[in-house]
Formats: structure tokens, sequence, C-alpha cells
């Protein structure tokens, strides 16, 4: 096995930084150590499921349905921030 530098499958996974959004979120140190474990597992299910729904998106409805689905995502990321109510403070303190 020959080391080009490119990180494996299983480094990735077991590296702690994959997942550093739970550290920054989580303000109860007792609720991070959940946080991180929902994290690690949740992870290895979407590389599993993900390769499969793109292969069938690819071959049902070819390159352009991953545009479509990337624009669906983010009309409604767009609509769901519009909706929230955070304060202009609130999100510059962070």
């Amino acid at each position: 096995m020959r080391d080009n530098g490119a990180p494996t499958s299983f480094s990735l996974l077991s590296h702690p930084k994959t997942c550093p959004l739970p550290d920054v979120c989580v303000s109860l140190p007792s609720l991070l150590g959940t946080m991180l474990g929902i994290c690690a597992s949740v992870q290895p299910l979407t590389r599993t499921v993900g390769p499969t729904i793109g292969g069938v998106l690819y071959k049902q409805f070819g390159v352009s349905s991953f545009g479509y689905l990337q624009l669906i995502v983010n009309i409604g990321l767009f609509v769901y921030l519009l909706q929230s109510k955070i304060p202009l403070s609130e999100m510059k303190s962070k």
C-alpha cells in the first residue's frame, strides 16, 4: 500500500475534526460526548447512502439532476434562514 498523502476513509472517520460543529454549538460539556457520538454514527451512514442516491440520480436523470437538487436545497435553506428569528446582534457576536 503506497502513501501518496491522501487520507484514507478510516483516518477521516477516526479524525475528530471531521465533525467540528458539535464542538462549537454544544454549550453543555456533558452533552458534547453525545453529540460527537451521534455525529460519528451518522457520518458513516451518509457515506454509505450518499453514493447510492447519487448513482440513482445520475442513472435516472443525468448530470443536471445534481444541479437541480442543489438548487432545491439552497432555496429551502434560504427560506428557512429568512423565516428564522435570529437577531442581527446575536449573529455578530458569534
